[in-house]
């Protein structure tokens, strides 16, 4: 179990905040390999991360870490950060504290925190000195958000603001200790000046100072504690993700941009308002068979297109999410 001392004074210093650098790490989170994240997203994730070759956000997310560096996730400044200025403080991390992190990462032992082999490309870069791993690490973020995060920004953001109003709410209702309880199941109501978060993971962590409070729109299943489990260089406030409040819309619509899709896989998607064979869109399209069927694989992962069998052959044809996606895109152009 994890515990936070929040007094009084803490509590009226705690607020509530909107960060893309966290919505980003939140939504990588879905890469781990404990089996939790399964469906179209991850999936999206996945291929965002790899087409774009971001190999240390691959590293970093795909494995069974119990931590990620905190410089990924920087301490907010503002109600509402700004990705530019959010980018510059993970390109900039001070090498101790980051060395800090890299150590807690790869040693673990902290508050049950455990060890992991590193993988090569982890480790190469971390022997290129911290200055360099933090400026790669804020080029990866850079891209990964530009790719997936910005094209869905303004309903992510809209659903952010909904569950903030209705803590709000609460808060007027029941007072903020109340509120504090109706964040996740596993957070208890805040009682005896202390804030209880059942976990593996166990400890002590002091939020003197403030506490920031960030709503979560990718992942339900736990809430996303960066805190300082024991003495650290530069020591930074404690940030608790939790899940945002349904605001009575769907969940987001996979982002379709001609950086995602990419050139050949939207020629495809629009050529598949008519049924065709992957044999009918090699021709048309003058590709190989298997550079077909790799497109049409990665886009019926994504829900964009369907796949249905006569006789001998199989024909795949626009989904509606596809067909209002694509029309999307022409208005963006237009």
């Amino acid at each position: 179990m994890l515990q936070l001392g929040l007094d009084s004074t803490t509590l009226a210093r705690t607020r509530f905040g909107i960060s893309p650098a966290f919505t980003a790490v939140e939504s990588l989170s879905l890469l781990r390999r404990d089996g939790a994240s399964k469906g179209r997203m991850p999936d999206l994730i996945r291929q965002v991360v790899q087409e774009r070759r971001l190999v240390l956000l691959e590293a970093l997310f795909s494995g069974e870490w119990d931590y990620v560096p905190d410089a990924l996730t920087p301490q907010p400044r503002r109600p509402e950060t700004d990705l530019a200025d959010e980018l510059h403080a993970i390109a900039t991390t001070s090498p101790q504290r980051l060395r800090w992190e890299i150590r807690l990462l790869l040693k673990g032992t902290t508050g049950n925190l455990r060890a992991h082999p590193t993988p090569a490309v982890l480790r190469n870069a971390i022997e290129q000195g911290e200055q360099r791993l933090a400026e790669r690490l804020a080029a990866e973020i850079e891209q990964y958000w530009h790719t997936l995060g910005a094209p869905m920004w303004s309903s992510l953001r809209t659903r952010m603001l909904y569950d903030i109003e209705a803590r709000g709410k609460h808060i007027v209702e029941g007072g903020f200790g109340a509120m504090l309880g109706t964040l996740h199941p596993s957070m208890h109501p805040w009682r005896e000046n202390q804030l209880r978060l059942f976990s593996r993971l166990s400890g002590n962590v002091s939020a003197s100072g403030g506490l920031h409070l960030v709503p979560m729109v990718f992942t339900r299943s736990r809430p996303l504690l960066v805190a300082d489990l024991s003495p650290a260089p530069e020591r930074r406030l404690p940030m608790i993700g939790y899940p945002a409040q349904a605001d009575g819309t769907t969940d987001p619509l996979i982002p379709a941009t001609p950086e995602l899709l990419g050139a050949t896989r939207a020629r495809i998607l629009a050529d598949l308002q008519t049924p065709r064979t992957t044999t009918e869109l090699s021709e048309r399209h003058y590709l190989t068979a298997g550079t077909v069927s790799y497109h049409l694989k990665i886009l019926h992962r994504a829900g964009l297109v369907a796949r249905a069998r006569n006789g001998y052959r199989v024909l795949y044809q626009q989904t509606e999410n596809a067909a209002a996606l694509l029309a999307g895109l022409k208005q963006g152009i237009a």
